[in-house]
């Protein structure tokens, strides 16, 4: 989580509950078999560093994936190709 420049350290658990499982099957019950814990670890991360941005989320990755692979495209060499 994100708050100022720092990120907040959370540990995320998921547990399956076996049990509850079996008791579902044949029921109409649209209960969850799984649970999600959130726990606070108390730890934080700086968000920039010299002005440089240390995480991204995954819209900005997307992005400069996507330009990357522009770029690559667009180097003409022989032998390359591209897929539309």
């Amino acid at each position: 989580m994100k708050e100022d420049d720092w990120l907040k350290v959370m540990e995320v658990k998921e547990s399956f509950d076996a049990l509850s499982a079996a008791e579902m099957l044949g029921r109409r019950s649209l209960k969850s078999t799984t649970r999600v814990t959130v726990v606070d670890t108390g730890l934080y991360l700086p968000f920039f560093q010299d002005g440089q941005r240390l995480f991204k989320n995954e819209k900005v990755m997307v992005i400069e994936a996507a330009q990357d692979n522009e770029n690559v495209g667009n180097q003409g060499d022989k032998g390359s190709c591209n897929v539309m």
